[in-house]
């Protein structure tokens, strides 16, 4: 029966297209999302002027320039005239912390920037990733369709030849039917995420035509966690803020240390000028009291959330890291079977001998098409959880 090998060229094809991998874009898509997303571009923007921000007020005060013009009430006495330059300076050691306090917050607001990047990136990968996965299941639900069409045709000569009743051809319209509503569903999700990547693309739409996953397998979790340590930004923010609060500590003790004053001066009265240097120091008092306690307790409390953060963020990737294991077996399993089954064949076979009703035989069918979506959704999801473990290397 030409219909049986046709159905056997056709889950042929689908067990093949859940298993070999085409060359993916992802990587070419975030570029574009990265060079387009007017949310990163705004961020980037913000990250430069808090950086301009974090390297203002590193200098010491403006100079301070005082004249004075007095006039004698009598021309004996004569004008005094009274001239000044001022500059107050902190104690030394406080430039240098004021520096380190910024090259810490210039790298910190660039982390800050990478997270957000990060985060919006790995959400851009994720509906890239639906976008193929919905690609190749309205592949697969076309050539479903098609094929049931195919079907109707073929009942419907048997029934004109006396070979079928009626209720099978209408088990095959149904059939066909039901294929035709579950492709346009998928035609109005393909459109729904094409819109999401046009708004995530700055408004240009891309056209993402790959519709098959490449499996990329887990590492082990104990070479995953050395690599997070060292390269996930929210664990480098959190050992940066230890090290600022730090460094807030030895700036608090330095601006407790005097501050200085150094200037010039000069007086004149008739033919008679006075004029040298003069020099002043604060006395620390209140000013800065329990500052530098303060910075103490800023400190503990940086620790302290550098130690819970970390702890957190590794129970979080242990668990996505668990997830995709199951995910990726739970696949390897499915896949394996149904390829071992040859169920498509079983079927075709069983309805050619009459060993089966043609309603038995589109339940089967319909069963059989079950499983294949229900493997592509789980390479689907294995997809996703791979992503969002390896999250910091977008």
């Amino acid at each position: 029966m030409n219909i049986n090998h046709k159905f056997l060229h056709v889950a042929g094809f689908l067990m093949l297209s859940l298993s070999v991998a085409s060359q993916p874009s992802l990587q070419d898509f975030l570029q574009s999302i990265e060079t387009h997303n007017k949310t990163l571009q705004a961020a980037k923007e913000f990250t430069q002027m808090q950086q301009l921000a974090a390297r203002t007020e590193l200098n010491p005060g403006n100079p301070e320039v005082e004249f004075g013009y007095f006039p004698g009430n009598t021309d004996a006495i004569g004008t005094k005239q009274v001239l000044g330059v001022m500059q107050s300076l902190e104690f030394p050691t406080t430039y240098v912390h004021k520096y380190r306090m910024a090259n810490h917050q210039v790298k910190f607001q660039s982390l800050n920037y990478q997270l957000t990047r990060q985060q919006l990136l790995l959400s851009a990968a994720e509906t890239w990733c639906q976008v193929v996965y919905l690609n190749g299941k309205r592949a697969m639900v076309n050539q479903r369709s098609r094929q049931a069409v195919q079907l109707v045709d073929f009942y419907r000569k048997k029934q004109a030849s006396g070979d079928a009743t009626q209720l099978e051809v209408n088990k095959a319209q149904l059939f066909a039917i039901k294929m035709q509503n579950q492709l346009r569903l998928l035609q109005g999700q393909v459109l729904q995420v094409n819109e999401q990547i046009a708004h995530l693309n700055g408004g240009t739409p891309m056209l993402i035509t790959d519709s098959v996953f490449t499996v990329q397998d887990l590492e082990p979790w104990e070479d995953l966690k050395q690599s997070i340590d060292s390269l996930h930004p929210l664990i480098q923010m959190t050992a940066l803020s230890e090290q600022m609060a730090a460094n807030q500590i030895k700036l608090s003790r330095s601006q407790a240390l005097p501050n200085l004053m150094v200037g010039y001066e000069s007086e004149t009265i008739l033919s008679e000028k006075f004029q040298g240097i003069k020099a002043g120091i604060s006395i620390p008092l209140w000013q800065d009291k329990n500052k530098i306690k303060r910075s103490k307790a800023q400190l503990l409390y940086s620790q302290a959330q550098k130690e819970q953060a970390v702890l957190g963020l590794f129970t979080d990737y242990h668990n996505r890291y668990i997830e995709a294991q199951s995910l990726f077996t739970n696949s390897v399993a499915l896949k394996n079977s149904l390829a071992s089954m040859n169920n498509q064949y079983l079927l075709s076979r069983s309805l050619e001998l009459g060993q089966i009703s043609a309603i038995e035989y589109f339940m089967e069918l319909d069963y059989f098409y079950e499983l294949l979506d229900q493997l592509y959704e789980l390479e689907l999801q294995y997809q996703l959880s791979w992503l969002r473990l390896h999250e910091y290397t977008l």
